[in-house]
């Protein structure tokens, strides 16, 4: 994340996405959900990862509009439709 630790705000999101190997997941979708333990009027946010190259896989401008824990579920999905999801917690900083 960038900026770390996450304040509230667009927050660049850089994921490196590899399989139980270490290699690279070929045609990989990684999308990214939000989800703000005190929900704001605008609820969860989702958002698709721009593949870089090499695993990586970049949301420049992901919208952590409030402070507080939030829950960042990574669901990426293989060039033959297999899916794994995993949640990562994050705290926001920020606000009044």
């Amino acid at each position: 994340m960038s900026p770390t630790p996450a304040l509230i705000g667009p927050t660049r999101l850089i994921l490196d996405v590899t399989d139980v190997g270490g290699d690279q997941v070929p045609g990989a979708v990684v999308s990214i959900e939000g989800i703000p333990e005190e929900p704001s009027a605008r609820g969860g946010r989702h958002r698709i990862a721009e593949n870089q190259g090499a695993g990586r896989y970049v949301v420049t401008d992901f919208d952590l509009d409030v402070g507080g824990r939030w829950t960042l579920a990574v669901t990426v999905t293989d060039s033959l439709g297999n899916t794994v999801t995993r949640a990562f917690p994050v705290s926001v900083f920020g606000g009044p």
